[in-house]
Protein backbone atom coordinates (compact mmCIF):
# COMPACT_ATOMS: atom_id res chain seq x y z
CA UNK A 1 0.00 0.00 0.00
CA UNK A 2 1.43 3.37 -1.06
CA UNK A 3 1.77 6.33 1.34
CA UNK A 4 -1.07 8.10 -0.51
CA UNK A 5 -3.39 5.13 0.01
CA UNK A 6 -2.40 4.98 3.71
CA UNK A 7 -3.13 8.70 4.14
CA UNK A 8 -6.55 8.36 2.48
CA UNK A 9 -7.39 5.31 4.61
CA UNK A 10 -6.38 7.20 7.78
CA UNK A 11 -8.57 10.17 6.82
CA UNK A 12 -11.53 7.85 6.24
CA UNK A 13 -11.01 6.23 9.65
CA UNK A 14 -10.81 9.60 11.38
CA UNK A 15 -14.02 10.71 9.61
CA UNK A 16 -15.83 7.57 10.76
CA UNK A 17 -14.60 8.03 14.33
CA UNK A 18 -15.73 11.66 14.39
CA UNK A 19 -19.21 10.60 13.33
CA UNK A 20 -19.42 7.64 15.74
CA UNK A 21 -17.69 9.11 18.82
CA UNK A 22 -16.88 12.80 18.33
CA UNK A 23 -16.01 13.45 21.99
CA UNK A 24 -13.49 10.64 22.24
CA UNK A 25 -11.95 11.45 18.88
CA UNK A 26 -11.53 15.11 19.83
CA UNK A 27 -9.98 14.14 23.18
CA UNK A 28 -7.51 11.74 21.51
CA UNK A 29 -6.56 14.42 18.98
CA UNK A 30 -5.90 16.98 21.72
CA UNK A 31 -3.82 14.50 23.73
CA UNK A 32 -1.76 13.53 20.67
CA UNK A 33 -1.22 17.20 19.81
CA UNK A 34 -0.14 18.05 23.36
CA UNK A 35 2.28 15.11 23.49
CA UNK A 36 3.81 16.05 20.13
CA UNK A 37 4.12 19.69 21.26
CA UNK A 38 6.14 18.66 24.33
CA UNK A 39 8.12 16.25 22.14
CA UNK A 40 9.11 19.03 19.75
CA UNK A 41 10.21 21.30 22.60
CA UNK A 42 12.42 18.76 24.35
CA UNK A 43 14.00 17.48 21.12
CA UNK A 44 14.96 21.03 20.14
CA UNK A 45 16.21 21.62 23.70
CA UNK A 46 18.42 18.52 23.53
CA UNK A 47 19.84 19.60 20.18
CA UNK A 48 20.59 23.02 21.65
CA UNK A 49 22.26 21.39 24.66
CA UNK A 50 24.62 19.54 22.33
CA UNK A 51 25.98 22.89 21.15
CA UNK A 52 26.16 24.30 24.70
CA UNK A 53 28.09 21.26 25.87
CA UNK A 54 30.91 21.85 23.43
CA UNK A 55 34.18 21.43 25.40
CA UNK A 56 36.00 23.91 23.12
CA UNK A 57 33.60 26.69 24.13
CA UNK A 58 34.01 25.80 27.80
CA UNK A 59 37.73 26.48 27.57
CA UNK A 60 37.38 30.11 26.50
CA UNK A 61 37.11 31.62 30.00
CA UNK A 62 36.24 30.43 33.53
CA UNK A 63 33.34 32.90 33.84
CA UNK A 64 31.80 31.79 30.58
CA UNK A 65 32.32 28.11 31.51
CA UNK A 66 30.52 28.59 34.85
CA UNK A 67 27.61 30.42 33.24
CA UNK A 68 27.42 27.80 30.50
CA UNK A 69 27.36 25.02 33.09
CA UNK A 70 24.48 26.64 35.02
CA UNK A 71 22.52 27.17 31.83
CA UNK A 72 23.12 23.59 30.73
CA UNK A 73 21.96 22.19 34.08
CA UNK A 74 18.75 24.23 34.08
CA UNK A 75 17.91 23.33 30.48
CA UNK A 76 18.69 19.66 31.10
CA UNK A 77 16.34 19.63 34.12
CA UNK A 78 13.61 21.30 32.05
CA UNK A 79 14.08 18.78 29.25
CA UNK A 80 13.85 15.88 31.71
CA UNK A 81 10.53 17.10 33.09
CA UNK A 82 9.17 17.71 29.59
CA UNK A 83 10.10 14.16 28.60
CA UNK A 84 8.26 12.70 31.55
CA UNK A 85 5.23 14.99 31.17
CA UNK A 86 4.94 13.97 27.50
CA UNK A 87 4.30 10.39 28.61
CA UNK A 88 1.22 11.35 30.64
CA UNK A 89 -1.01 12.20 27.62
CA UNK A 90 0.17 8.98 25.97
CA UNK A 91 -1.01 7.05 29.01
CA UNK A 92 -4.31 8.95 28.88
CA UNK A 93 -4.76 8.04 25.20
CA UNK A 94 -4.64 4.34 26.06
CA UNK A 95 -7.65 4.87 28.37
CA UNK A 96 -9.61 7.42 26.30
CA UNK A 97 -9.41 5.73 22.89
CA UNK A 98 -11.86 2.87 22.49
CA UNK A 99 -10.33 -0.55 21.75
CA UNK A 100 -11.11 -2.17 18.42
CA UNK A 101 -13.24 -5.26 18.03
CA UNK A 102 -11.51 -8.28 19.52
CA UNK A 103 -8.73 -6.15 21.08
CA UNK A 104 -10.11 -5.66 24.60
CA UNK A 105 -7.54 -8.03 26.14
CA UNK A 106 -4.63 -6.42 24.31
CA UNK A 107 -5.81 -2.94 25.21
CA UNK A 108 -5.89 -3.90 28.91
CA UNK A 109 -2.39 -5.42 28.76
CA UNK A 110 -1.20 -2.34 26.89
CA UNK A 111 -2.49 -0.10 29.68
CA UNK A 112 -0.67 -2.23 32.26
CA UNK A 113 2.55 -1.93 30.24
CA UNK A 114 2.18 1.86 30.13
CA UNK A 115 1.63 1.97 33.89
CA UNK A 116 4.87 0.05 34.43
CA UNK A 117 6.62 2.37 31.96
CA UNK A 118 5.54 5.51 33.86
CA UNK A 119 6.81 4.10 37.15
CA UNK A 120 10.11 2.97 35.59
CA UNK A 121 10.71 6.34 33.95
CA UNK A 122 9.99 8.10 37.24
CA UNK A 123 12.65 5.98 38.96
CA UNK A 124 15.22 6.63 36.24
CA UNK A 125 14.51 10.23 35.26
CA UNK A 126 13.16 11.89 38.40
CA UNK A 127 14.60 10.12 41.46
CA UNK A 128 17.80 8.62 39.94
CA UNK A 129 17.19 4.97 40.89
CA UNK A 130 18.26 3.20 37.69
CA UNK A 131 18.28 -0.31 39.19
CA UNK A 132 14.65 -0.06 40.30
CA UNK A 133 13.77 1.59 36.99
CA UNK A 134 15.24 -1.24 34.92
CA UNK A 135 13.49 -3.80 37.15
CA UNK A 136 10.11 -2.16 36.52
CA UNK A 137 10.93 -1.88 32.81
CA UNK A 138 11.43 -5.66 32.84
CA UNK A 139 7.87 -5.98 34.19
CA UNK A 140 6.64 -3.75 31.35
CA UNK A 141 8.35 -5.93 28.75
CA UNK A 142 7.01 -9.12 30.36
CA UNK A 143 3.55 -7.61 29.92
CA UNK A 144 4.27 -6.94 26.24
CA UNK A 145 5.61 -10.47 25.73
CA UNK A 146 2.32 -11.79 27.12
CA UNK A 147 0.43 -9.26 24.98
CA UNK A 148 2.00 -10.42 21.72
CA UNK A 149 2.77 -14.06 22.41
CA UNK A 150 0.21 -15.18 24.96
CA UNK A 151 0.81 -16.72 28.36
CA UNK A 152 2.25 -20.00 27.09
CA UNK A 153 4.80 -18.40 24.77
CA UNK A 154 5.85 -16.00 27.52
CA UNK A 155 7.18 -18.72 29.86
CA UNK A 156 10.34 -19.59 27.89
CA UNK A 157 11.64 -16.00 27.37
CA UNK A 158 10.93 -15.10 31.00
CA UNK A 159 12.92 -18.11 32.22
CA UNK A 160 15.72 -17.31 29.76
CA UNK A 161 15.80 -13.69 30.99
CA UNK A 162 16.06 -14.88 34.61
CA UNK A 163 18.89 -17.25 33.65
CA UNK A 164 20.68 -14.43 31.83
CA UNK A 165 20.39 -12.22 34.90
CA UNK A 166 21.85 -14.82 37.28
CA UNK A 167 24.69 -15.71 34.90
CA UNK A 168 25.64 -12.04 34.52
CA UNK A 169 25.43 -11.53 38.28
CA UNK A 170 27.79 -14.37 39.00
CA UNK A 171 30.29 -14.29 36.16
CA UNK A 172 30.18 -11.04 34.18
CA UNK A 173 32.56 -8.17 35.05
CA UNK A 174 31.02 -4.94 36.28
CA UNK A 175 32.24 -1.65 34.91
CA UNK A 176 35.38 -1.12 32.87
CA UNK A 177 39.07 -0.93 33.63
CA UNK A 178 39.37 2.81 33.11
CA UNK A 179 36.43 3.86 35.30
CA UNK A 180 35.82 1.28 37.99
CA UNK A 181 38.16 -1.65 37.52
CA UNK A 182 37.09 -5.22 36.70
CA UNK A 183 35.24 -7.24 39.32
CA UNK A 184 34.01 -10.76 38.80
CA UNK A 185 32.19 -13.50 40.67
CA UNK A 186 30.73 -14.00 44.17
CA UNK A 187 28.27 -11.14 43.76
CA UNK A 188 25.13 -13.12 44.56
CA UNK A 189 26.33 -14.11 48.08
CA UNK A 190 27.61 -10.59 48.68
CA UNK A 191 24.26 -9.04 47.77
CA UNK A 192 22.39 -11.68 49.78
CA UNK A 193 24.40 -10.73 52.87
CA UNK A 194 23.64 -7.08 52.26
CA UNK A 195 19.88 -7.72 52.04
CA UNK A 196 19.96 -9.82 55.22
CA UNK A 197 21.78 -7.03 57.09
CA UNK A 198 18.70 -4.81 57.04
CA UNK A 199 18.30 -1.10 56.43
CA UNK A 200 21.14 -0.15 58.80
CA UNK A 201 23.77 -1.76 56.56
CA UNK A 202 25.92 0.34 54.30
CA UNK A 203 25.17 0.33 50.58
CA UNK A 204 26.84 -2.43 48.58
CA UNK A 205 30.08 -1.55 46.81
CA UNK A 206 29.92 0.27 43.51
CA UNK A 207 30.94 -2.78 41.52
CA UNK A 208 28.04 -4.74 43.07
CA UNK A 209 25.57 -2.03 42.09
CA UNK A 210 26.97 -1.99 38.57
CA UNK A 211 26.73 -5.77 38.39
CA UNK A 212 23.06 -5.72 39.41
CA UNK A 213 22.32 -2.98 36.90
CA UNK A 214 24.09 -4.81 34.08
CA UNK A 215 22.39 -8.11 34.96
CA UNK A 216 18.95 -6.50 34.94
CA UNK A 217 19.82 -4.76 31.67
CA UNK A 218 20.73 -8.16 30.16
CA UNK A 219 17.40 -9.64 31.26
CA UNK A 220 15.60 -6.57 29.91
CA UNK A 221 17.34 -6.96 26.54
CA UNK A 222 16.14 -10.58 26.28
CA UNK A 223 12.56 -9.56 27.06
CA UNK A 224 12.62 -6.58 24.68
CA UNK A 225 13.97 -8.61 21.74
CA UNK A 226 11.37 -11.30 22.43
CA UNK A 227 8.56 -8.73 22.47
CA UNK A 228 9.80 -7.26 19.16
CA UNK A 229 9.95 -10.70 17.53
CA UNK A 230 6.53 -11.67 18.86
CA UNK A 231 5.05 -8.39 17.60
CA UNK A 232 6.10 -9.35 14.07
CA UNK A 233 4.79 -12.90 14.35
CA UNK A 234 1.42 -12.45 16.01
CA UNK A 235 0.40 -8.79 16.19
CA UNK A 236 -2.74 -7.68 14.44
CA UNK A 237 -4.18 -11.15 13.94
CA UNK A 238 -7.94 -11.22 13.66
CA UNK A 239 -9.45 -13.68 16.19
CA UNK A 240 -10.01 -17.10 14.67
CA UNK A 241 -13.75 -16.86 15.32
CA UNK A 242 -14.09 -13.48 13.64
CA UNK A 243 -14.78 -12.29 10.12
CA UNK A 244 -11.87 -11.03 8.08
CA UNK A 245 -13.48 -7.63 7.51
CA UNK A 246 -13.66 -6.71 11.19
CA UNK A 247 -10.06 -5.53 11.82
CA UNK A 248 -7.87 -3.73 9.31
CA UNK A 249 -4.21 -4.47 8.72
CA UNK A 250 -3.21 -1.05 10.05
CA UNK A 251 -3.23 -2.36 13.62
CA UNK A 252 -0.61 -4.98 12.76
CA UNK A 253 1.75 -2.41 11.24
CA UNK A 254 1.21 0.03 14.12
CA UNK A 255 2.30 -2.59 16.68
CA UNK A 256 5.37 -3.45 14.62
CA UNK A 257 6.42 0.14 13.97
CA UNK A 258 6.00 1.01 17.66
CA UNK A 259 8.15 -1.91 18.82
CA UNK A 260 10.85 -1.20 16.21
CA UNK A 261 11.08 2.42 17.34
CA UNK A 262 11.21 1.19 20.94
CA UNK A 263 14.13 -1.07 19.99
CA UNK A 264 15.90 1.81 18.22
CA UNK A 265 15.50 3.93 21.37
CA UNK A 266 17.02 1.26 23.61
CA UNK A 267 19.92 0.67 21.22
CA UNK A 268 20.84 4.33 21.60
CA UNK A 269 20.38 4.02 25.38
CA UNK A 270 23.00 1.27 25.23
CA UNK A 271 25.38 3.53 23.28
CA UNK A 272 24.74 6.32 25.79
CA UNK A 273 25.71 4.12 28.74
CA UNK A 274 28.76 2.31 27.33
CA UNK A 275 30.50 4.99 25.23
CA UNK A 276 32.64 7.82 26.63
CA UNK A 277 31.11 11.28 26.67
CA UNK A 278 33.67 12.57 24.19
CA UNK A 279 32.55 10.11 21.52
CA UNK A 280 30.45 11.52 18.68
CA UNK A 281 28.05 8.56 18.82
CA UNK A 282 27.46 9.24 22.54
CA UNK A 283 26.41 12.81 21.75
CA UNK A 284 24.10 11.63 18.99
CA UNK A 285 22.63 8.90 21.20
CA UNK A 286 21.79 11.42 23.93
CA UNK A 287 19.32 13.00 21.49
CA UNK A 288 18.25 10.06 19.34
CA UNK A 289 17.16 7.83 22.22
CA UNK A 290 14.49 10.43 23.14
CA UNK A 291 13.79 11.17 19.48
CA UNK A 292 12.55 7.57 19.02
CA UNK A 293 10.97 7.10 22.45
CA UNK A 294 7.79 9.16 22.35
CA UNK A 295 6.77 8.15 18.78
CA UNK A 296 7.12 4.52 19.80
CA UNK A 297 4.89 5.06 22.84
CA UNK A 298 2.30 6.92 20.77
CA UNK A 299 2.12 4.13 18.20
CA UNK A 300 1.81 1.48 20.90
CA UNK A 301 -0.97 3.47 22.59
CA UNK A 302 -2.93 3.80 19.34
CA UNK A 303 -2.32 0.25 18.08
CA UNK A 304 -5.27 -1.57 19.72
CA UNK A 305 -7.73 1.30 19.10
CA UNK A 306 -10.34 1.62 16.39
CA UNK A 307 -8.24 4.28 14.66
CA UNK A 308 -5.54 1.80 13.66
CA UNK A 309 -7.69 -1.31 13.44
CA UNK A 310 -10.22 -0.10 10.92
CA UNK A 311 -12.05 2.94 12.17
CA UNK A 312 -15.52 1.66 13.00
CA UNK A 313 -16.92 -1.36 14.79
CA UNK A 314 -18.20 -3.57 12.00
CA UNK A 315 -20.39 -6.59 12.61
CA UNK A 316 -23.36 -7.09 14.87
CA UNK A 317 -23.43 -6.27 18.58
CA UNK A 318 -23.51 -10.00 19.41
CA UNK A 319 -20.45 -10.65 17.27
CA UNK A 320 -18.54 -7.80 18.89
CA UNK A 321 -19.35 -9.06 22.39
CA UNK A 322 -18.34 -12.60 21.43
CA UNK A 323 -15.00 -11.45 19.99
CA UNK A 324 -14.15 -9.19 22.92
CA UNK A 325 -15.08 -11.86 25.42
CA UNK A 326 -13.29 -14.67 23.58
CA UNK A 327 -10.14 -12.79 22.58
CA UNK A 328 -8.40 -13.85 25.80
CA UNK A 329 -8.89 -17.53 25.12
CA UNK A 330 -7.93 -17.27 21.48
CA UNK A 331 -5.02 -14.88 21.87
CA UNK A 332 -3.51 -16.18 25.09
CA UNK A 333 -2.62 -19.58 23.75
CA UNK A 334 -1.73 -18.48 20.23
Amino acid sequence: MSPAHCARALRRRITVLRQAAPGRCRAVGLLVGFALFLYLIYVLTDIYLLDLDNPIERGLSPEFAAELYRRTRSLAALSTWLKYLSLLPVMAISFVARPAVGQLRRASLNQAAFAFTLVADAYIMLVDRPILGILVFCCAQITRVVLFGGRRRAVAPILFALGTMFVLLEFAPAGNTAAHGMYEGALIPELANWFRSGSSAAEPPLHSQLAVRNALAGAYAVLLLTAVLYSWRTSGDVPRTGSRHIAGCGERYTWRAGMLLFLACDIHVLFYNVLPETHLLWRMASVLMWFFYLPSQLLLALAPTRLSAGGCDLGSAEERRRLDGGSDSTGADA
